[in-house]
């Protein structure tokens, strides 16, 4: 290399004139390569790169291997789900022991949160609480029992009950006498109403025994059923029925005995399925 003397750019030492400005290189003296002293190596520890290398993990500072230990270290990639690292001092002679990676405790308790979340909306939504004036009678069968001589049934109340006698019409131009028993359990009713009415009464052709007798039952015991439902009580037809009772709403269950009409209802201000639940259950019609 040769340093042109009108530019002083660096140029090869094979020009006879600069390309750049043009000027003449016949005088021009080549460059010639200074030559230094190596620089002096600082003494450092020197890192051993081979672990990196074939896909060992080096070990962690906190960790420091001892100066006789030529055992290999493992990867902590997991292998196969499991989560392998630096042997302890206890480990066994042949190999490393595996160290399983903790699971997280979140994903399965979300989870059950979850399923807990269904079974507690589905009971609410099938199996309603009980109305705290109803709980005493409904879960620990608390009540008294009712079961007048002259009729054919057997029924446990949440309270001693009132009893009247209404007369209701059966047919037209017929009346008959029905009995009404009235239980109260804070702001909630369960009535019990008993009758008998002519034979042929309910086998009027085109209506059905069921409506009819729903309707008479309705009648002597002041509730309307809105809809209903044809079941069995035991042995015998019956009308399972949502019903409208004294502005509150409520179910019924109105049991046809040959000629004789037995019902039990029950309503509140607040939701009565699983208390009607238990009405029917301790209700027995012979």
């Amino acid at each position: 290399m040769k340093s042109c003397p009108g530019c002083e750019y660096l140029v090869p030492a094979a020009w006879d004139a600069c390309h750049r400005c043009g000027e003449p290189l016949r005088d021009a003296e080549p460059i010639r390569p200074v030559v230094t002293a190596a620089a002096t190596r600082i003494a450092t520890r020197r890192v051993d790169l081979r672990p990196l290398l074939d896909g060992r993990a080096l070990p962690s500072a906190d960790r420091a291997r001892p100066a006789h230990d030529s055992r290999p270290l493992r990867s902590t990639r997991p292998a196969h789900g499991r989560g392998w690292s630096t042997h302890d001092d206890d480990d066994d002679a042949e190999g490393w022991r595996p160290k399983y990676r903790r699971i997280p405790f979140i994903g399965p308790i979300a989870v059950l949160v979850v399923i807990a979340s269904i079974v507690v909306g589905w009971q609410r939504f099938f199996h309603p609480a009980v109305p705290a004036p109803l709980k005493a009678w409904v879960d620990h069968g608390a009540g008294v029992d009712f079961a007048p001589s002259d009729a054919s049934f057997r029924v446990r109340l949440p309270s001693s009950p009132t009893v009247e006698t209404v007369r209701v019409t059966v047919a037209a131009g017929i009346e008959g006498i029905a009995h009404v028993a009235t239980s109260f359990a804070g702001d909630f009713e369960v009535d019990v109403v008993w009758f008998a009415v002519p034979d042929g009464t309910l086998d009027v052709a085109g209506s059905d025994p069921l409506t009819t007798a729903g309707g008479l039952a309705g009648r002597a015991g002041g509730f309307r059923v809105v809809v209903p439902e044809a079941t069995h009580h035991a042995k015998w037809p019956a009308l399972d029925a949502e019903i409208e009772h004294r502005g509150h709403d409520g179910d019924a269950l109105v049991v046809v005995r040959g000629s004789e009409i037995y019902a039990v209802v029950i309503s509140g201000p607040h939701d009565v399925t699983t208390a009607y639940a238990h009405l029917r259950r301790v209700f027995e019609v012979h």
